[in-house]
């Protein structure tokens, strides 16, 4: 992934990074904040690390942070 802000992780990606197995044309990928990642929108996109380095369209981030007590009320 290229322009992601500091803070924010790719999750589960394993040791060779995100793959698309070859009958694939999709992959769901699931991305983390740390807590102190500040609030903000901004576009990134993933890019093939291998021949002609292909990259994907532009993609919209948007951290936001979570009301602590909601998230309390959404467990119970």
């Amino acid at each position: 992934m290229t322009n992601l802000p500091h803070g924010i992780i790719v999750d589960d990606i394993g040791l060779s990074g995100v793959l698309i197995p070859e009958k694939q044309t999709e992959r769901t990928i699931f991305l983390r904040a740390e807590p102190w990642v500040p609030e903000q929108t901004r576009p990134f996109f993933a890019t093939a690390q291998v021949e002609g380095n292909q990259c994907s369209l532009p993609m919209l981030l948007t951290v936001k942070k979570v009301d602590a007590k909601s998230e309390v009320a959404k467990g119970q």
